[in-house]
């Protein structure tokens, strides 16, 4: 028996890889992620300034419109957390190469659809494989980067998908003009998805240290149990949910209220738009400073207050400059939390990869589940009521959760040299 344990152990040495040191080359790695987020953001924010003319062209009805513009949210809802439990034990780099190709092949089903449903069914596909990538983000960052990097991290990350949220929301509108039409900004993002995926499969690596192979097979069960194992992860996760529901809701329709109501072109609204992520930009890069010198609970407490109170000024406001200085708002206090929160699951002590995987997941689904419905409510009322501006501010109003989540939200415990280690 002594023989074979030691052989055991020989065997278990000869297939833990070696552990790579980290290097720069790291950023070559997620900034291709990155990229890739950059232009599945592109088409989903555009979508905001698309749907005049495909309300136009396909005949959408306000809830139609409300179920189309919800789709990413709708499909990240319910499919995060299975797809974390399960994908998280595939490659990560097979896992974003497989998922570049079908993206680009649904990206151009969306740009060939000849009625509401075809375009429905072919964005509901391309929306599932953008969620099935989200369990190799948690990977690549885990293998990538250490524990205490994960916030700044996180805020680069949403910092960078937040300026191609301006990218969307201000070029859109004359891209559209340029090209001729919504289809054919389809067609151009297809293109752009089919030559990252051979950028990825060329330069894409990842680090399998033999720390992190171990962490691996130290998962007993299911990675789901980590939303038992750490109950706080429900705080969490639910700390953004109501004003993820104003954030969608306004997202998809705030464009035609101005548009439709005001009377303003799409052009002007579209260029307001794009102060709402640049506004997302300054709060994605000040969200993990500002975390640590007032506390999480601090920030989301005045966060959810701020928002709250921009979100019924972008319906009752009446002068037109003031709109640019909300919106900017708007964005700043959606995302300065959001790099605080995302980090929070990778500092559980003892968390392996997968449970991180899950937890991330978890916190995205309940984030997803606000966006989705936020849409669907705001046209449900819409249609019900025939009063867009009603309905908007029914969404408005689901903001002050995040005020709550801020009461309870979880504090990192400090050290004497004051650097932040894992909660309970």
């Amino acid at each position: 028996m002594a023989e074979v344990r030691a052989l055991g152990a020989v065997v278990g040495k000869a297939q833990a890889p070696a552990s790579p040191p980290i290097t720069r080359y790291r950023w070559v790695v997620i900034g291709l992620f990155w990229f890739v987020n950059v232009i599945h953001t592109l088409g989903t924010f555009s979508m905001a300034v698309m749907l005049p003319q495909m309300r136009e062209e396909l005949e959408i009805s306000p809830l139609g419109a409300g179920l189309l513009g919800g789709l990413g949210w709708q499909a990240t809802a319910l499919l995060a957390i299975p797809f974390g439990a399960w994908l998280s034990r595939f490659s990560a780099r097979r896992l974003l190469a497989v998922s570049g190709v079908g993206a680009a092949i649904f990206a151009l089903l969306q740009a060939l659809a000849p009625t509401f449903l075809a375009l429905y069914l072919a964005r509901l596909v391309f929306v599932v494989i953008l969620v099935a990538r989200i369990p190799a983000s948690s990977l690549l960052i885990q293998q990538w980067f250490r524990p205490k990097e994960v916030p700044q991290v996180s805020g680069l990350q949403f910092g960078i998908v937040t300026i191609a949220q301006a990218a969307a929301v201000s070029a859109t509108a004359f891209l559209m003009s340029a090209f001729g039409g919504w289809r054919q900004i389809f067609v151009f993002f297809a293109a752009i998805l089919l030559v990252w995926t051979l950028a990825w499969v060329a330069f894409g690596r990842e680090r399998r240290t033999a720390e992190y192979v171990q962490r691996l097979r130290e998962q007993r069960g299911t990675p789901l149990g980590a939303i038992k194992r750490f109950p706080s992860l429900w705080i969490v996760a639910c700390a953004q949910t109501g004003s993820s529901v104003a954030f969608a809701a306004f997202l998809t329709f705030w464009g035609l209220y101005m548009h439709d109501l005001r009377g303003l072109p799409l052009t002007t609204v579209g260029t307001m738009l794009a102060l709402w992520p640049v506004g997302s930009v300054f709060g994605s890069f000040s969200g993990p400073s500002l975390a640590r010198r007032l506390g999480r609970r601090t920030l989301l407490g005045w966060s959810g207050i701020a928002i709250t109170l921009l979100y019924f000024n972008l319906i009752f406001a009446d002068a037109l400059p003031l709109l640019p200085v909300t919106l900017f708002g708007v964005g700043f206090f959606a995302f300065v939390v959001v790099a605080p929160i995302f980090a929070a699951p990778f500092e559980y002590p003892g968390i392996r990869p997968q449970e991180a995987a899950v937890a991330v997941a978890f916190v995205t689904t309940m984030i997803s589940a606000g966006s989705a419905l936020g849409p669907v409510i705001a046209g449900a009322i819409t249609q019900a009521t025939g009063a867009l501006g009603f309905g908007l501010g029914i969404c408005a109003a689901c903001s002050l959760t995040l005020i709550i989540g801020g009461f309870f939200f979880p504090e990192p415990v400090k050290h004497g040299g004051g650097s932040a280690a894992p909660f309970s």
